[in-house]
């Protein structure tokens, strides 16, 4: 028999890490336990074990220490961590790109060397002064080295032999993803240690159930441990999670095989299930959110964050204080309505118009308070003033919104937005003024939702503040909403658009009030934000985190959420030469998570080889024939924890890499491949030991260890990156990475006579772009040259935004005062009273020469300030009681009672013509 998969336990003898003596069954192996030669036996393989595990750590140790402190600045993964550590300190809120354990962790070592959170780190490639990042990354290390013992251990519970155990700590040792990844500050190498511990305590529970047929304290206290390592290690980042699924493959088997088998009482099968349930599922669920709840106490103060919030949890947090507003919405309210769905801020117009379409006064989101937030609401067909009495705004009421500031009405018409200007978007505009009044397009109805979400079929239900979410509804049809959209400098300040759309989501088209006053409910109750509780602040914030680059915005970010890398982790990450950047410099030096490529090699060798005589094992066992490579047991493999390691290894590792699809693209990398790398090396180190033959075993054994070891040498340049690769070396290593990044060679330079080549590369500040050039084989200088203008450029950017004005797009504008506003009112009223008289003026010259000319009445034309010809008839309205008749039926009029009975559109170009001097009097001539 060549080729078998079952494993074996044997009494390790010789000092030979790659000689296996002899197979041992379960029967003699627990006979032998029982011997006292045994337990001499035992003591020596332990120290030996313990020796092993003290040289290999000592050498994963000093391959991950040395020089850590390089590069000596702050890397792109570390810019998060210090970001997050200056908050704790300071006691602020924050959303972070991650859960928040590693950066705990870290914020507890800095703490204790005395860093008090004042280093403002802004950008990749700054130098670190008060920051203890060096000796973060020296723990990071220690988290790393703490693998080798722990894939050691692993192996050796889970019954394989000492020769396995020291090739796949071996492995660990020099593989080069995980030094490269234990050198740096980032919340990786947490995930990679939890989900290392949380598969060494589950084989460990097995080991210890399996040595006594009554329950073990020993076997139960491993458990709980794998619940709470699981729970630490999906609260390092998302991606730790992934230790889930594949520890319920491992205990669903062991389940199964307890459900089916006869000898099991069902009152043992309840017991088992129940605590499977307890300690992989609802314990692992408790950790991670009683540390994000511990990460909430740590952090309750306002914070640099809070305009991208919900009222809720805005006003949840310490020193931001709410203003309570009346409960009751009645006709006449003035309003501020803020949209639930995005962090654009509340429903804004300014003394400023769209630059196409209708040019009409815009309508945005704007997040900071101001007095053009402010509206009133009215009647649709009544314009209300304070003798009126108190009525509240019932369900499904129709309404208008004026803007305080200049008497405009919320209008929208079929035209499209400036930047959605798909056919299915309607404009939204501040249209109108106290004399045009009754526009049907300025009308809305109200729509108020439930707790659900859904829309509210009461009519008797009013208007509230503050707690009640509702839809407006266009007289078109279409629902009131905004999205992630903006107005762009120079046209724009980043304001987010509002549009109408028939089909809009809820989340998109909802929106509260968030203050209310009516002069006559003063005195009445009124109603404040309630503190949001735990469990919802914890729901909003995964919200966020899920869409983190679409929901939290900086202007120092060198990369905008548009261009966040979004490319889908595959198996090829596992099987390729994959690499992610970690730093780099134009003169080539740099550093690159990868995995070591003999792991690859060895998994497009040794999977296909498994499956296949797998796949043949099962085909011809149905056929009751024997192959001539021998039969694949997976029940009888370990009797310990009946499951085969090899089958669990591998489905381990491909499950790791698949699942991580289901993940947010932004927040991925190679580093999150490393748990399936982890996997892999025990999977492969298994397989060798699967073989029978001593010859083949051992070669394989040496081989891949020397293989791995030369590759290691290879690719340390770039696991280091202390010193430079070149464009040569790169296309020479067939890795999949950017080899333009690389510089050329000297010689290459001179052969090919380039010495003179004008490069282009630009710098990103946020928003802003700066082009640098260099000639090839300047690279050194133009680092150099880089520094210094990153430097200047981002300081005077630290200082120009702070606080919450540096996470948001839109920059806080001089608000306007009261005065301002009724300015700007008598400024549009006074409009309409000329455009009136005007129109009055022509009206009556053009009574004149029909009178003169024996002509009939006709009507003549006046223009509105929103390019609107209205038609005026002469006909007068002389009886009062028609007057209020036709108010209440909404027929549009003017003060001197001329009807308004339609409407055509006129284009700017006309626009402009109709305002010159006499252009009327033309227009009669003609």
């Amino acid at each position: 028999m060549v080729f078998s998969l079952r494993s074996r336990k044997v009494p390790d003898k010789s000092i030979d890490p790659f000689i296996v003596h002899k197979e041992v069954d379960d029967d003699e192996y627990g006979k032998l336990k029982k011997d006292p030669k045994y337990k001499r036996l035992s003591w020596i393989a332990d120290i030996n074990d313990q020796l092993r595990i003290a040289l290999l750590s000592s050498f994963g140790l000093y391959l991950r220490i040395m020089k850590v402190d390089y590069p000596y600045y702050i890397t792109e993964a570390e810019l998060e961590v210090s970001k997050h550590i200056n908050w704790y300190m300071g006691g602020k809120f924050f959303i972070g790109k991650y859960p928040p354990l590693s950066s705990m962790v870290y914020s507890l070592l800095a703490s204790l060397l005395g860093y008090f959170g004042k280093d403002d780190l802004v950008y990749a490639g700054q130098s670190f002064t008060e920051l203890p990042l060096t000796a973060m990354r020296r723990m990071t290390a220690l988290i790393g080295v703490a693998l080798i013992p722990i894939c050691y251990i692993t192996l050796k519970t889970m019954g394989h032999s000492r020769a396995t155990a020291t090739l796949a700590a071996s492995l660990i040792a020099i593989e080069n993803g995980m030094i490269t990844q234990s050198r740096y500050a980032s919340p990786e190498i947490f995930v990679l240690l939890f989900t290392g511990l949380s598969i060494l305590c589950l084989s460990l529970s097995y080991k210890y159930s399996s040595e006594s047929s009554s329950p073990s304290p020993r076997a139960g206290t491993m458990q709980i441990l794998t619940g709470i390592f699981m729970g630490c290690s999906m609260s390092s980042k998302w991606t730790g999670a992934l230790v889930l699924p594949v520890i319920w493959t491992w205990v669903g088997y062991d389940w199964w095989g307890k459900v089916t088998d006869k000898d099991n009482s069902m009152r043992l099968v309840i017991k088992k299930t129940s605590l499977y349930f307890l300690t992989t599922v609802l314990l692992p669920l408790s950790v991670y959110f009683a540390i994000f709840q511990f990460h909430l106490r740590l952090i309750p103060q306002a914070g640099d964050h809070d305009l991208l919030l919900s009222t809720e949890l805005k006003y949840s947090l310490r020193g931001n204080v709410f203003e309570n507003s009346q409960t009751d919405i009645a006709y006449g309210s003035q309003i501020v309505i803020r949209h639930t769905g995005s962090a654009g801020g509340y429903l804004h117009s300014h003394k400023k118009r769209y630059t196409g379409g209708t040019t009409q006064q815009e309508v945005t989101l704007y997040p900071y308070v101001d007095l053009n937030n402010l509206w009133v609401v009215h009647k649709v067909d009544e314009v209300w003033n304070a003798s009126q009495p108190v009525e509240y705004v019932q369900n499904n009421a129709k309404i208008r919104l004026e803007h305080f500031s200049s008497s405009r009405k919320l209008h929208s018409h079929d035209r499209r937005p400036q930047m959605t200007s798909r056919k299915e978007y309607n404009e939204v505009t501040a249209y109108g003024d106290k004399l045009l009044n009754f526009d049907n397009n300025d009308n809305w109805s109200l729509q108020l939702l439930d707790e659900n979400n859904l829309v509210n079929k009461n009519e008797n239900n009013t208007w509230k503040s503050v707690n009640q979410k509702f839809r407006l509804v266009h007289n078109r049809g279409c629902h009131l909403m905004s999205q992630q959209v903006f107005y762009t400098p120079p046209e724009g300040h980043n304001h987010q658009e509002v549009s109408c759309l028939g089909s809009a989501a809820i989340h998109a088209s909802s929106w509260i009030v968030e203050t209310s006053y009516h002069k006559s409910l003063e005195g009445t109750e009124l109603t404040s934000i309630p503190k949001m509780d735990t469990l919802s602040q914890i729901k909003e914030i995964h919200r966020m985190m899920w869409n983190y680059p679409a929901r939290i915005f900086s202007r120092l970010e060198p990369v905008s959420p548009a261009t966040v890398n979004n490319e889908k982790i595959s198996l090829g990450w596992l099987f390729g030469k994959k690499g992610s950047l970690v730093w780099s410099k134009l003169d080539g030096h740099a550093s690159y998570v990868m995995m070591n490529p003999s792991i690859p090699l060895s998994l497009k060798i040794f999977v296909p080889s498994y499956l296949l005589v797998t796949g043949l094992n099962l085909l011809l066992s149905q056929r009751q024939i024997k192959p001539y490579f021998g039969w694949a047991d997976f029940n009888g493999a370990h009797s310990s924890m009946q499951i085969s390691s090899i089958p669990f290894f591998l489905s381990a590792a491909l499950m790791h890499v698949l699942l991580l699809g289901i993940l947010p693209a932004f927040n991925l990398s190679m580093s999150d491949v490393l748990s399936g790398s982890y996997y892999s090396v025990m999977f492969v180190s298994v397989v060798i030991e699967a073989f029978n033959s001593k010859i083949l075993r051992r070669s394989l054994y040496y081989g891949l260890l020397v293989l791995a070891l030369m590759k290691f040498s290879e690719m340390s340049l770039l696991s280091y990156g202390g010193v430079p690769f070149t464009h040569q070396e790169c296309k020479d290593s067939g890795l999949a990475i950017d080899c333009n990044s690389f510089p050329l060679s000297q010689q290459e330079i001179n052969e090919q006579s380039m010495n003179t080549t004008l490069l282009t590369i630009y710098l990103n500040f946020g928003a802003e772009s700066q082009p640098i050039q260099y000639y090839r084989g300047k690279e050194s200088e133009t680092d150099e040259n880089i520094e210094s203008i990153k430097k200047s450029k981002y300081t005077s950017l630290s200082h120009q935004y702070t606080g919450t004005h540096r996470y948001h797009r839109v920059m806080p504008t001089p608000g306007m005062t009261l005065e301002d506003a009724y300015t700007w009112q008598n400024e549009v009223t006074s409009a309409a009273r000329e455009r009136e008289k005007k129109a009055r003026e022509a009206e009556l010259l053009k009574k004149q020469q029909a009178a003169e000319n024996g002509e009939d009445e006709q009507s003549d034309a006046i223009v509105d300030p929103d390019n609107m010809i209205y038609h005026h008839y002469e006909k007068p309205i002389e009886d009062e009681h028609e007057h209020i008749l036709r108010h209440h039926k909404g027929i549009q009029h003017d003060p001197n009672n001329y009807i308004v009975e339609h409407k055509v559109e006129v284009t700017p170009e006309d626009k402009e013509i109709l305002n010159q001097p006499h252009v009327l009097d033309e227009i009669n001539e003609q």
